[in-house]
């Protein structure tokens, strides 16, 4: 039993497809003449050199990544530094760190995509079949009010005053037959 211990420690720390290489590996063994704590010694055994074959990741790659994560997940209202900080196994203090070198902080790296997919939205269904708020809440804003404030920051224009003008721009573009 300390050996299912000893690997559920170093499994837990792993991804899935490493795992499943490592199960794959003891399973194609000769297992037939194995008894149960020697398989599982062959078990860790490939975790662990799974394991030791990983290159560190560079802090580069792992900022790529993480943008990539951020975009992915854009529309969860509870995506935040601890919510990064737990899905790549590092602190939350790491997370800011790596942002330290960057032109925005990652608050307003999160802010700043998901008002430009709120104007996305905007300038692409100008008629509005889609509330403020819903617009608001599908983007990850906990409501309207805020996403006005912060909109109006950055565009200089409420969503409101931004749909109208996109709008009209719409209109004026259908009459000249564009």
């Amino acid at each position: 039993m300390l050996l299912l211990a000893d690997l559920a420690r170093n499994v837990e720390h792993l991804n899935g497809c490493v795992l499943l290489q490592a199960v794959d590996v003891e399973l194609h063994a000769d297992s037939g003449i194995l008894d149960a704590a020697e398989r599982c010694q062959r078990m860790q055994g490939a975790v662990l050199t799974a394991r030791s074959d990983k290159a560190p990741m560079s802090a580069a790659m792992q900022l790529r990544r993480i943008k990539v994560y951020v975009r992915t997940h854009l529309r969860n209202p509870r995506l935040s530094p601890a919510m990064i900080a737990a899905e790549f196994g590092i602190s939350a203090r790491y997370v800011h760190a790596l942002f330290r070198d960057e032109p925005i902080t990652l608050g307003n790296y999160i802010r700043s995509l998901r008002l430009a997919e709120c104007r996305r939205v905007l300038e692409e269904n100008p008629a509005g079949e889609q509330s403020l708020t819903d617009l608001a809440l599908h983007w990850g804003f906990y409501d309207l009010s805020h996403m006005s404030r912060r909109f109006r920051e950055e565009f200089r224009l409420t969503p409101r005053e931004f749909r109208k003008r996109a709008a009209q721009s719409a209109a004026a573009g259908r009459d000249l037959g564009i």
